[in-house]
């Protein structure tokens, strides 16, 4: 399901900190969300948002302005994201409550199937937040030395504990999975919360993955996007688009590029990939991915600086 990206998503922000928020400066995901991995991380799963379900597509092309802004809506992303993981506890509810209202507006029918389609649909927001916390922790996993197996059963908790400030209802997520086909055995009781419960309900989820024409279209706009606001600092950002796009795919599974008729080639997957762990290792060692971020997202820049500075 399309997330808040293409909306206004701004509001004030508090000049100091209440606590260390959802997750504190001991967490795993304060670590791999300040890394720049996060940038070709969400890349991703912009892409697998549009062919995880065709409802993601539709609201997307209905609801959004991401055809004349591609590089707003990755700056809006990271500003939710960020605000999630970095913000304390009443700014993160805020972030939510406004996040709610957005979606309460996306609303529209389906083309293909002819089916009402909602971003409030309360299993498919647990398919985005699990899109974008795996995909962020599988770029981590593959630009970076990883984390260990510890590390990672701390993040996938982390992960589950943000899905769970959004105050959804299990039971309704339930129901809302058996709707779109997931048998009853497949739905776990909780919200999933390790790497294994992730993989069980994606293959769970499989049949759900289809790319009709209004998908190949947002494919191409976001793989390849012809257009921008004007706005100067965006074109100098937009330079590095092609690349980050193309890091994107090869971070995705191949099956599921070959069965979207996207690029698939395991030589140009790993210059790429090789390519992307340079430039962010350079990022990181040098401490200029700050820099990069402010650019990108001012927003999500001052929320995590503001949160990495209370705490050192």
């Amino acid at each position: 399901m399309t997330n808040f990206v293409d909306q206004q998503f701004h509001f004030d922000l508090p000049t100091e900190r209440a606590d260390n928020g959802l997750l504190g400066p001991d967490s795993v995901s304060w670590r791999v969300w300040s890394h720049p991995a996060v940038i070709p991380g969400v890349m991703r799963s912009f892409i697998l948002d549009m062919v995880g379900s065709t409802h993601g597509a539709a609201a997307l092309e209905e609801h959004s302005r991401y055809r004349e802004d591609p590089l707003g809506r990755l700056n809006r992303t990271m500003y939710y994201f960020l605000t999630a993981v970095f913000a304390d506890t009443a700014t993160v509810t805020a972030a939510n409550q406004r996040l709610d209202r957005m979606h309460a507006r996306i609303t529209g029918v389906e083309p293909m199937s002819g089916q009402l389609y909602s971003a409030m649909d309360p299993y498919l927001r647990l398919g985005n937040h699990m899109m974008s916390w795996h995909s962020v922790f599988f770029a981590y996993q593959t630009l970076t030395a990883g984390l260990n197996a510890d590390e990672q059963d701390r993040f996938f908790a982390e992960a589950a504990v943000a899905f769970d400030s959004f105050g959804i209802d299990h039971d309704d997520v339930r129901a809302s999975a058996r709707r779109h086909g997931i048998p009853d055995g497949a739905i776990p009781d909780e919200v999933p919360n390790t790497r294994d419960d992730y993989r069980k309900l994606w293959a769970a989820s499989r049949h759900l993955i289809c790319v009709n024409e209004q998908t190949r279209g947002a494919l191409e706009a976001i793989l390849h996007p012809r257009a921008l606001d004007g706005d100067p600092t965006k074109a100098v950002l937009f330079q590095a688009y092609p690349l980050l796009a193309r890091v994107g795919l090869a971070l995705m599974p191949r099956h599921i590029r070959r069965t979207c008729g996207l690029p698939a080639s395991a030589r140009a997957d790993a210059v790429a990939i090789t390519a992307a762990r340079a430039a962010t290792a350079l990022l990181h060692s040098t401490g200029t991915y700050p820099s990069i971020l402010k650019l990108l997202s001012p927003q999500g820049f001052q929320i995590q600086t503001q949160a990495l500075r209370a705490t050192q």
